[in-house]
């Protein structure tokens, strides 16, 4: 798993550019930048647009970047007035094809990095904008059988932010660290029940 985040580091460094941008796209779960999750655990990730010129849009494409293979992509949702389904909503993989696991060869060919995880989430309005706040929500599970321990960093990249036919320049927000530790073992929660009912019966005197 590790050539992936070696991948993502340099891709992070690319994302992380100083640029100008009126839209800036940040990963977060329940408008946090970093959480803890144990195996078998599943999470919404909301992708939050940002403006700093008061931006509306009625349509975008953003890709959404993994450090490392083996996270449950389930399911995804546009914020309103976007729908979630053809055929204006154009993401990749399609609402359908979902629950998959992600790896390096779920999006492929051209216009697509080789040895990336990633997702694209693409969308256009008919009537309507859109200005701030949470655009789109990926529902992720790491899966019981995970494997591994420790940060997968997810970032977003938007593609293209537009208005009509005005471009909107946007860049990726702050880095996503997902924290992921084992699932405790069934001796560990035994010994956490029996630590709690042992400080009962003390309080009660028994």
């Amino acid at each position: 798993m590790r050539r992936y985040a070696v991948l993502f580091g340099v891709l992070s460094l690319l994302i992380a550019a100083p640029t100008e941008a009126d839209y800036i796209v940040t990963p977060l779960v329940e408008g946090m930048s970093s959480v803890t999750v144990e195996w078998g655990d599943s999470f919404t990730l909301d992708l939050d647009l940002s403006s700093d010129a008061g931006d509306t849009h009625n349509s975008a494409i953003i890709d959404v970047i993994f450090a490392e293979p083996g996270i449950l992509y389930e399911a995804y949702e546009w914020a309103a007035p976007y729908v979630t389904a053809p055929p204006y909503d154009d993401s990749a993989p399609i609402l359908a094809a979902l629950p998959l696991l992600l790896d390096a060869d779920t999006l492929a060919g051209p216009g697509y990095p080789d040895g990336v995880v990633d997702v694209e989430l693409s969308n256009v309005l008919i009537g309507g904008t859109f200005g701030e706040g949470t655009l789109v929500s990926l529902d992720l599970t790491v899966p019981a059988d995970f494997g591994y321990e420790g940060s997968v960093f997810i970032a977003a990249s938007p593609d293209t932010i537009a208005d009509g036919f005005d471009v909107i320049p946007s860049t990726g927000g702050q880095v996503f660290e997902l924290v992921v530790v084992p699932e405790p073992s069934g001796g560990a929660v035994l010994l956490a029940v029996f630590l709690g009912v042992l400080r009962y019966r003390r309080r009660r005197g028994l």
